[in-house]
């Protein structure tokens, strides 16, 4: 089966890019909660610190607390739906799992299974988010004050959609375009349309708006 696509990039795609960014975060939570396991606790607990445990943030607490469960009850719906049998979804409460990075390296090894089985984007808005919900990735960059800084371009949306019948070629979005550059991503905020600069798309997107200027100008 074909890949599902969302702009130029596939779903299973965009389920691995997700997978590894948030297995990224997940260690960084601890350390920001001053849990057990995080690196502060364990250099205090080896005495080469000696100043006193800063407050506990509940909120990162709340969303560990989210993740562990969220991630292994995604991998258990995962596996029965690619017929792999039912798994017992193990309660790890707020701990530093090992279960937790192994599952998302399942998700991310399963992306395209997952694709082909039609609940991709499923997994996609629980772990990246969409207009619906927030999402785990980025509820765990917002608490690591990883926030992305967007940039509203002046050039709108040169993304060719579908005519009416008969029409020769298309027209042009013509919507607003929304640079991310902590992700290297430029979205249209209209037709979805995305511009990854590690696939070299903000070269491709460069050569057509300057195309439409030079054409425009002429």
């Amino acid at each position: 089966m074909t890949a599902t696509t969302i702009g130029r990039r596939t779903v299973p795609e965009r389920i691995q890019r997700t997978c590894m960014s948030l297995a990224r975060c997940y260690p960084a939570l601890f350390d920001t909660a001053e849990l057990e396991g995080s690196q502060g606790a364990r250099e205090r607990s080896s005495n080469k610190r000696a100043d006193p445990p800063l407050p506990i943030r509940v909120d990162v607490l709340d969303l560990i607390r989210e993740i562990n469960q969220i991630v292994l009850e995604l991998q258990a719906v995962c596996a029965a739906a690619l017929g792999l049998g039912a798994r017992p979804v193990p309660d790890v409460g707020y701990r530093n799992s090992h279960l937790v990075p192994e599952a998302l390296a399942w998700l991310h090894r399963a992306a395209g299974q997952l694709d082909d089985a039609g609940i991709g984007d499923h997994v996609l808005a629980v772990l990246a988010g969409d207009s619906d919900q927030d999402g785990l990735l980025r509820a765990a960059r917002r608490l690591l004050g990883l926030s992305e800084h967007t940039l509203i371009l002046t050039c709108p949306c040169p993304q060719l959609l579908d005519t009416d019948e008969g029409e020769v070629g298309g027209r042009p979005c013509g919507g607003a375009l929304l640079a991310i550059p902590g992700r290297g991503l430029i979205l249209c905020r209209s037709c979805g349309q995305r511009w990854d600069e590690q696939w070299g798309d903000w070269q491709t997107l460069g050569r057509i708006v300057r195309a439409e200027i030079t054409q425009e100008a002429a």
